[in-house]
């Protein structure tokens, strides 16, 4: 692809926002194309390679033009930003001609490897990386010899035509003369210098010990070969590189081989090796998401032993079983202890409290255990779509970590009738239907927790159902954890639905008023495909969501979009503002830089701007005149120089003078100046912000039909308003600015304070440095806009030379009511 260059010549600003409705435009069309991709990726419809490569190219195309946009509103600032492109294109394009990066690599660390490269890896370490880099799960710290290592042992001893000339021999002196071979004598240099290092980069100091785990390329699939395949635990730095040839020798274990062919060429399950700290455990088990001896029951069957858990799968010792409820917040149902007790909530609350004491010491875990073993397993069975057989460790520190997981395969499915499930639906209570656009189909429970997107909770409670105004992408930290999110204002295109769908968690976008419909902790059941919210626990929808959980077949064509998917769809840059074109890493990535640029100078567009002949001059009934410049549509058409708010065509613009001219808004009251103020004013210089010019100067407004940013100087206040507004709440956008003043920096600072508050009850997001205020709010209707706007404007009015009266902090409490009660005079939806 050629890049654009030469664009170093300051742009008119009327250029700037034609290629900042470009970036709009083409951000959406990406969004657009990717959630096809996954629509794909989720059985939607049938597809090919063919539909893999446009899909690819026509992305891409999109993805270049943006930055070539951006740039040309930037001078070129953000032309490495092109280098990024071409090495995520290169590895898309590599991957359509089916020449995968790193298939040669003989070791590989966790932090770098993904569900999608078991065919490398092995199935067990490829979801064990996955759950720890995609969910932040604690596993071990490890990295993974590869069946590329595997191969080059077999080749480097010639095994394969070795075991040819074995053809007649038994599979138990077969397996005796294989595994001679597997010794350290025969061991290739490229290999045990990749198992050296690995080894070093985990910490190869001689008191440290690993677990040196087999993880075979289909060894826990339908034809299962669990605990067929050798591991070894406590084994010293010394002992590494020998234990891993023994994992790869038990592939041709005798049982391995009754149940297979030991064939010349070896292909049939290649062997991989997982290699990683040991975990020093105090506890162990295994977690089934769903219970096994009654799938009907909606709970998860917890087993513990003291220290490794993997006594417990080598059946050496009993164990205690916690029933767990599936749901948040995940109660104890009963709990059978190694020696056959059993205890229930209702059998302990029959007892006294010294009986309830020493029974409850008797079990192994705790309720906080039992409930972030419970938390962790359900997080796991969500990201996969289907339930799972975890193994599990608590250290001495008593941190969970996960050690393995895989699906869990039932003799029977949970049977549901559909007589009763009518009825069920029949007899619920609705709370809402017909709202919405939903951004990931399914089906969830759990209490309602509303989230504020400007400062997302890391801690968000598992299963619970998440409500935030704004489909906001900051808000990724919720998704993981949520068992469903539902906004008031967002698109099925947006930034936060490509996460949703990632994380496979139900997402209902733009509801609506939500406030008033939910509330806080109450207890609801979520149907996103048919657009409806019911009060309580509806039983049978969970139940046909699991019926349909089934994954869908694993061909060539899907494992390759999945594997295109993770270049394109994953969005790190959360808070881009303060990235750099370097740490992009996915297309998603990219169009969400050239985003977040764009609108940042969009706010400082005033310091494009030139006088011409087109300017008009806005009167207002105001002692303020403010210049015009009309980028398209801004103004109804007329001849005259001079104009009125009549005139105004501009949205954003029209929304913020009504808010200034509300009548009584405008403190006209003389003011009192100290000594320190009149000095504050008398040294005062031309204010700047980094990244723009001087503030001061005349009034300035360049507009649009949708766009505005104004620029108001009122004494020594300076304001800036640059906004969006258009049909799609996805673009739209509010920034503010206010600095200055003339009293001493105390007042000044209250009044900033001031501001500040009010933007956060406006729902901004803000930043106060000294007696500057700036705020920012995304993702809003356009009623939503024009009625922040106004208050914008409200605000601008009530707060001129307002810092000369902020004699203490109790003035900030005292000004802040009067302001609600006199300025405000709707709320917003």
């Amino acid at each position: 692809m050629k890049f654009l260059l030469g664009r170093k010549k300051r742009k008119s600003s009327r250029t700037v926002f034609d290629h900042f409705k470009k970036i709009l435009s083409i951000n959406n069309d990406v969004l657009a194309k990717t959630a096809r991709m996954e629509q794909a990726l989720g059985g939607g419809f049938i597809f090919d390679s063919a539909f893999l490569s446009s899909s690819v190219a026509d992305i891409a195309e999109l993805v270049h033009q943006d930055i070539d946009h951006l740039n040309a509103m930037a001078g070129d600032r953000y032309f490495s930003l092109f280098d990024r492109f071409e090495e995520i294109l290169d590895r898309l394009e590599r991957l359509i001609a089916g020449r995968r990066a790193g298939q040669k690599r003989l070791a590989v660390p966790y932090s770098d490897i993904n569900m999608d490269m078991d065919e490398s890896v092995g199935g067990k370490n490829a979801m064990l990386a996955e759950i720890g880099n995609m969910l932040n799960i604690r596993i071990p710290q490890g990295f993974a010899l590869t069946t590329q290592a595997y191969g080059l042992f077999l080749e480097a001893n010639s095994i394969p035509e070795k075991i040819a000339a074995f053809v007649d021999l038994s599979p138990q002196e077969l397996t005796r003369r294989i595994a001679d071979f597997f010794i350290l004598e025969n061991m290739p240099d490229p290999l045990g210098k990749a198992i050296e290092e690995g080894v070093r980069k985990l910490g190869s100091d001689r008191g440290n010990i690993f677990a040196v785990r087999s993880s075979t390329v289909g060894e826990d699939g339908t034809r299962s070969f669990a605990g067929q395949f050798a591991s070894f635990v406590h084994v010293p730095v010394e002992e590494v590189s020998k234990r891993c040839l023994e994992v790869m020798a038990s592939r041709f274990a005798v049982c391995v081989l009754q149940s297979s062919v030991a064939d010349a060429a070896c292909r049939e399950f290649p062997v991989a090796v997982g290699v990683q700290t040991m975990i020093d455990t105090m506890a162990g088990g295994v977690i089934y998401t769903s219970n096994p001896l009654c799938l009907e029951e909606d709970t998860l069957l917890i087993s513990a032993v003291p220290g490794s858990g993997s006594r417990l799968v080598s059946g050496e010792v009993d164990s205690d079983q916690y029933f767990v409820s599936r749901r948040a917040p995940f109660a104890l149902k009963k709990s059978i202890l190694g020696h056959g007790r059993e205890y229930t909530p209702e059998s302990l609350n029959s007892r006294s409290p010294q009986e309830v004491d020493m029974e409850q010491g008797e079990l192994l875990l705790s309720r906080h255990q039992l409930t972030e073993l419970a938390e962790t397993a359900m997080l796991i069975e969500k990201y996969f779509g289907y339930p799972q057989d975890i193994e599990w460790a608590i250290d001495k520190n008593n941190v969970i970590f996960i050690l393995q997981c895989r699906r869990l395969y039932t003799a029977e499915q949970p049977s549901l009738d559909l007589i009763s499930f009518r009825k069920e639906l029949a007899d619920a209570n609705v709370i809402l239907s017909g709202c919405g656009h939903p951004a990931q189909i399914g089906v969830a429970s759990g209490e309602v927790v509303y989230v504020d997107s400007r400062n997302p909770p890391l801690d968000f409670p598992v299963g619970a159902i998440a409500v935030c105004r704004t489909a906001d992408p900051a808000l990724s930290v919720v998704i993981r954890r949520a068992a469903a999110i539902l906004t008031e204002v967002g698109s099925p295109t947006s930034h936060l639905a490509t996460i949703a769908r990632e994380y496979r968690t139900p997402a209902l976008f733009g509801c609506g008023d939500l406030a008033n419909v939910l509330a806080d902790g109450q207890f609801v059941t979520v149907d996103v495909e048919k657009k409806t919210i019911y009060a309580g626990y509806i039983k049978s929808l969970s139940m046909l969501q699991c019926l349909e959980s089934e994954p869908l077949a694993d061909n060539v064509e899907m494992r390759m979009l999945r594997r295109l998917l993770r270049m394109i769809r994953p969005l790190h840059l959360h808070d881009s503002s303060e990235c750099s074109p370097e740490q992009c890493r996915t297309l998603h990535d990219i169009i969400r830089f050239c985003h977040e640029k764009a609108v940042e100078i969009m706010s400082g567009i005033q310091n494009w701007d030139r006088r011409s002949r087109e300017d008009r001059t806005l009167l207002l009934p105001l002692p303020l005149k403010i210049r015009l410049v009309d980028l398209g549509g801004g103004l109804k058409p007329l001849e005259k120089e001079e104009i009125d708010l009549a005139d105004v065509a501009s949205l954003p613009l029209q929304a913020i003078l009504q808010g200034m001219l509300l009548r009584g808004i405008w403190e006209n009251e003389p003011v009192s100046l100290g000594i320190r103020d009149l000095l504050s004013g008398a040294l005062a210089t031309p204010l700047t912000v980094p990244g723009n010019t001087s503030l001061t100067g005349e009034n300035l407004a360049i507009i649009a039909e949708e766009y505005v940013n104004l620029s108001l100087q009122l004494g020594y206040h300076f304001n800036v308003i640059d906004a969006f507004i258009s049909s799609d709440p996805a673009d739209n956008y509010i920034y503010f600015r206010f600095i200055g003043g003339m009293a001493d920096a105390a007042r000044r600072a209250r009044r900033a304070q001031l501001i500040t508050t009010i933007l956060n009850g406006l729902n901004f997001k803000t930043d106060l440095q000294g007696d500057m205020v700036t705020g920012r709010i995304n993702i809003l209707t356009v009623e939503q806009a024009e009625n922040i706007l106004g208050r914008l404007g409200q605000l601008i009015a009530f707060t001129r030379q307002l810092d000369v009266r902020m004699e203490s902090d109790g003035t900030i409490d005292r000004l802040l009511e009067k302001f609600l009660a006199g300025a405000i005079t709707t709320d917003q939806d």
